[in-house]
């Protein structure tokens, strides 16, 4: 599979119609060759272009304000939505942009990273690369939104599709119906989906959850964002560096979504450092009401190195 890294030519983008999306800044220059860029001119990240051509290794898009405007660019430097899109004659897998799981699951795992901890862990990874989203720093971020129980997986994926996944393929699949603008919330929220993990999310998870695509990600961003402004998320941002307990982290789910909070929260580690969050939760709309709902559930780890961002 081909990955998105600093050091190697690789192909993941967001595609939607003829345009893309692009990641981070990077040269666009007037011949495929890059010998020449009038103008000294890049792209902006998080900023839409059009398609005019494609090659192996880039794209030809269109940037308006740049004389000749008509620019090459290395596929690096966008998201994958769908890439298919770009080989028109290429046999397509059918994507499975709904859900044939009808009925919302009663319980789920919300599943949120300590961005710093996990690539502290996973350095290879291509959404622990300095510069991918213009240098922005995260907190937590979305891992994923898991019905339960754990079983509850693939549910109406074709056998081909699951084995992509399976295999790590995350970029080479199929488009899962998200907007532009849906892409750039989730981006907020989930650095991975430079790697295609919100495809990966979507088919081993997302059929299961009785939503779309759509719906799904909107309430994983949403309960992710209320987390992130939380009074516990707080205190573990402030503690970059030291060592915090799961009974702080308890006590401080009980002040931040209500009373009982604390047994329904689990601290996931590794070699000593925090990695993950996990809460146990509803079908609820609101992370406070879904966490009340939410099954007792047991942790992982007892104490926990906050890391910094000493890994970028």
């Amino acid at each position: 599979m081909r990955i998105i890294m600093l050091i190697m030519i690789v192909s993941s983008f967001v595609f939607c119609d003829e345009f893309v999306v692009s990641s981070k800044e990077c040269e666009a220059t007037n011949n495929l060759k890059a010998t020449k860029n009038s103008g000294n001119i890049s792209t902006t990240p998080r900023t839409k272009y059009k398609i005019l051509d494609h090659k192996p290794e880039s794209l030809y898009i269109q940037i308006p304000s740049a004389n000749p405007s008509g620019r090459w660019v290395k596929k690096e430097c966008f998201l994958n939505q769908n890439r298919e899109s770009l080989v028109p004659n290429k046999k397509q897998i059918k994507p499975t942009h709904g859900t044939p799981y009808s009925i919302q699951p009663k319980q789920s795992l919300l599943a949120l990273s300590w961005h710093n901890g996990f690539c502290e862990t996973h350095r290879n990874k291509v959404e622990c690369k300095r510069g991918l989203f213009g240098n922005k720093e995260y907190g937590f971020v979305l891992h994923g939104l898991w019905p339960q129980p754990k079983n509850l997986a693939y549910c109406g994926v074709a056998k081909k599709i699951v084995g992509m996944d399976k295999n790590k393929q995350w970029s080479k699949m199929p488009g899962i119906g998200l907007s532009i603008k849906n892409t750039k919330d989730l981006a907020n929220v989930m650095p991975a989906i430079a790697s295609g993990l919100h495809n990966h999310e979507w088919y081993k998870h997302g059929t299961c959850s009785g939503m779309n695509s759509v719906e799904y990600f909107t309430k994983a961003t949403k309960m992710t964002n209320e987390f992130s402004n939380s009074k516990l998320a707080k205190y573990i941002n402030s503690n970059i560096g030291k060592q915090i307990s799961i009974n702080e982290v308890r006590n401080l789910a009980n002040l931040s979504f209500g009373a009982g909070a604390s047994q329904k929260i689990s601290m996931i580690c590794k070699d000593g450092l925090l990695t993950e969050i996990r809460l146990s939760i509803g079908n609820d709309n609101s992370l406070s009401s879904a966490i009340r709902n939410g099954q007792n559930i047991s942790t992982e780890c007892q104490n926990a190195i906050i890391d910094k961002a000493g890994w970028l």
